[in-house]
């Protein structure tokens, strides 16, 4: 019957044998093949056995055993082991060991078999599936705690603050040089500490990237980004993308509102002169409108002596073909009582005024010294004698987009006299009075930019004209 299926073997029937009983070769043959079978069926110790069931060892150990050398070899204690896959069957299962020893090298470790080679740990996922994660927990158990969740899928990759049950969300603080340097809390404020450093945006750049202290630096001084061009007898102005800030349209509050966007262009339409002279110079101030949010383009003639010191309202007139005065503000569509920015100016000469056909010589966007201290009067000006250029009676420009300065000096052989001026065709004034036989009467006069200027009277002789310009 070989052996009894707990490994146990006995005797097949007919033993032990009596004394005295002859013995049969039935009885020999089936008596030694049981045991041949027996015999078969145990383990060799010279290795010439291969095993066909499981070994219980009903809580003995193997010794002896010798260090593996190739997959499939058994383990001895301490020995490093060598799988293809490690499947682990039924749940909960854990993977055990020293992995918090007080002396690093005798930790549990994950390292590369191969020579010198870096050690990855890598999370697969299965099949058609795109999600994998690792979480970390800080308890002993994955109920009810807090964890910190590495994440990929098919749309994003992820650090994440979890937590299982009736856990609690926990800040993820970021630690370096032995110190948290970066910490974000549950409800998204992100905390820094120490020196932050961001790319620097190009300028202009009004989206919502981070503004470095350089970025913010450099935007004080930018030339804000306009441009003008002349195509079928009309201007073009147009500016780039603009981030301003705005006075309140409440004169008696000092709110502040940052505006950004990208203006339309303005179109200044053929006939529409906006009270420039033919070829004369003119300077063409352009503003940028605050209407409700959104920046608009506007323009105004310098010679007009708007006040345009942004520390005011302004209202404005649609532009047209009939848009002829200099002291009036054209935009697109008509405006009231909006706040505003000067950002720029364009000077040209046009042959004709109101055919804008002649490129702009001169598109200046502010920002730094431009078109504020360079405009103010005496920079960068010097005193000129124009006396040989000028004439009493007759009409003069100041083109210089800049306040002049006149200091015109008379002789008058005859009766009393006075001396008058006109600017941009309004209403004379007395500038001097003259008696007569009067030697080097003076007279001094400001002229505002882009303004015409005419001294009249009967009689005298002009004997020195000079300007500050």
């Amino acid at each position: 019957m070989s052996r009894n299926g707990t490994g146990s073997y006995s005797l097949p029937a007919g033993n032990p044998v009596t004394t005295g009983t002859t013995i049969s070769s039935t009885w020999a043959n089936n008596t030694l093949s049981d045991i041949a079978t027996a015999l078969t069926g145990s383990v060799s110790k010279d290795g010439q056995t291969t095993m066909t069931g499981n070994l219980p060892m009903g809580g003995f150990k193997v010794t002896g055993l010798a260090a593996p050398t190739v997959s499939g070899d058994a383990l001895t204690y301490g020995e490093n082991a060598y799988v293809a896959n490690l499947d682990f069957s039924g749940t909960g299962r854990r993977i055990t060991g020293d992995f918090s020893n007080a002396t690093l090298a005798n930790r549990v470790l994950f390292q590369s078999n191969v020579v010198n080679g870096a050690t990855f740990l890598g999370v697969l996922a299965n099949g058609t599936s795109t999600d994998s994660a690792v979480s970390i927990y800080n308890a002993n158990s994955t109920v009810n705690n807090s964890a910190l969740t590495m994440y990929a899928n098919g749309s994003d990759v992820r650090i994440t603050s979890d937590k299982s049950g009736t856990g609690s969300y926990l800040p993820i603080a970021f630690h370096s040089g032995g110190s948290e340097r970066f910490r974000i809390a549950t409800d998204g404020t992100a905390t820094f500490t120490g020196n932050v450093i961001a790319p620097t945006q190009a300028a202009g750049d009004n989206s919502t990237k981070v503004a470095t202290t350089a970025f913010v630096a450099n935007a004080a001084l930018q030339l804000l980004p306009i441009s003008a061009s002349v195509a079928a007898s009309a201007l073009t102005i147009s500016a780039s993308a603009l981030s301003l800030d705005f006075r309140s349209t409440t004169l008696s509050s000092g709110t502040v509102t940052r505006v950004s966007g990208t203006p339309a262009s303005l179109v200044v339409p053929s006939t529409a002169t906006l009270g420039t002279i033919n070829a004369t110079q003119s300077r063409l101030v352009v503003l940028a409108l605050n209407n409700a949010g959104t920046i608009e383009l506007a323009v105004v003639n310098i010679a007009g002596g708007n006040d345009l010191t942004e520390t005011g309202l302004i209202s404005t007139t649609a532009i047209s073909a009939a848009a002829t005065a200099n002291n009036v503000v054209y935009s697109t569509t008509a405006r009231t009582n909006v706040a505003y920015r000067v950002i720029g100016y364009v000077e040209s000469t046009q042959a004709t005024a109101g055919t804008w056909a002649t490129a702009p010589s001169t598109i200046q966007g502010v920002g730094g010294n431009a078109v504020t201290a360079m405009s103010s009067l005496g920079y960068g000006q010097t005193y000129q004698v124009v006396t040989g250029a000028r004439s009493i009676g007759t009409t003069y420009f100041n083109t210089t987009g800049r306040t002049i300065f006149a200091v015109i000096a008379f002789n008058n052989n005859t009766v009393t006299i006075n001396m008058s001026a006109t600017i941009n065709g309004g209403t004379p004034f007395t500038i001097a009075s003259l008696s007569a036989n009067t030697v080097n009467e003076t007279a001094f006069l400001p002229i505002p930019p882009g303004a015409s200027y005419l001294i009249s009277g009967a009689g005298p002789v002009l004997q020195t004209w000079a300007e500050l310009r």
